[in-house]
């Protein structure tokens, strides 16, 4: 009997060292480590904070993914040699992915079809199937703009006054295709007008007070916030003239001038969305899944009506 128990405890001993060491090392099943990509996000400005909700979005892919993400902004605004030496850099020092929103859109092609590039490109903000990209994250830019210029059509009734077009960076994908549906709708509607480009805050001062002298209920239209934030900081023209504004894209600072009615609209699209898709892309294809290669997130055209509405507040003012 009594060999009979000690057989028995040997059993038992054995079995327990046996799981110990299945669970403390990994001499029999090998822990599954979990691969941590290095990510770059390159800027189209010398700004980032244009971009918060996107940074919310990225942030929410912590929880899901293991991504090291490093953002990087221009040293001079609209410099599209820059941001090429700027992938060629983060390629060189070992990202495994890069989400670009470019500075000039053909550009960039024309230096992808010239480079050797063998780490996923994701374009973010604009999108165009030709292949030079790994996959494409961005609103319906050209609808976007349908939607606005009806929407000042809408605001003016008769009056079919010049809608002046601002913007600094012509080549920019996200706003030759937000242009293309603006010009579009106002053509549509019958409504004349013209692009202002600018080189510095005072040269876009000047341009839009000298417009203001001959008429004083001008129209003007940003073509994205960073251009919005300009025209906020050059005059002071939305706090204290009759002119309307409108723009592509949003601020905090930019939402606040809405909320007070001096903007009376801002086309949006959903940043927050825009920022987890990219990771989660960039994760998928680096980790051999299929994924989709144009990926369209929501917009909104947000007025003083509609920014506090549930459905648009939990867009624009996301929680991490």
């Amino acid at each position: 009997m009594n060999r009979i128990k000690l057989g028995s405890a040997a059993v038992i001993l054995l079995c327990m060292t046996a799981l110990y060491l299945i669970s403390s090392t990994d001499l029999v099943l090998k822990e599954q480590e979990t691969p941590i990509y290095h990510i770059s996000v390159i800027w189209n400005d010398v700004r980032d904070d244009y971009h918060v909700n996107f940074k919310k979005g990225v942030k929410q892919t912590f929880s899901e993914w293991a991504a090291d993400v490093n953002y990087v902004t221009l040293y001079d605004r609209n410099d599209a040699a820059q941001q090429e030496e700027l992938i060629r850099r983060e390629i060189a020092s070992g990202a495994d992915a890069v989400i670009l929103f470019p500075v000039d859109s053909e550009r960039i092609r024309e230096f992808l079809e010239r480079e050797t590039v063998t780490i996923p490109i994701i374009c973010a903000g604009s999108g165009s199937e030709d292949g030079r990209y790994s996959a494409y994250i961005h609103g319906e830019n050209e609808e976007n703009g349908l939607l606005l210029a009806r929407r000042i059509a809408d605001d003016l009734g008769k009056e079919r006054q010049t809608v002046y077009l601002l913007t600094d960076q012509e080549g920019r994908g996200d706003i030759v295709q937000f242009r293309q549906g603006l010009e579009s709708g106002l053509d549509e509607q019958g409504m004349d007008y013209q692009i202002l480009t600018y080189d510095t805050q005072e040269d876009l001062a000047g341009q839009m007070k000298e417009i203001y002298r001959t008429d004083r209920k001008a129209v003007f239209v940003s073509l994205d916030a960073g251009v919005q934030e300009a025209v906020l900081d050059a005059t002071s023209l939305v706090d204290h003239s009759a002119c309307r504004f409108y723009t592509a894209g949003a601020t905090n600072r930019i939402l606040d001038y809405v909320s007070r009615g001096k903007i009376s609209a801002a086309v949006v699209n959903n940043e927050f969305d825009m920022g987890y898709l990219s990771i989660r892309t960039a994760v998928e294809l680096l980790s051999g899944e299929r994924t989709e290669e144009d990926l369209i997130v929501q917009s909104l055209l947000v007025t003083q009506e509609n920014l506090y509405e549930k459905e648009y507040a939990q867009i624009l003012f996301p929680m991490e």
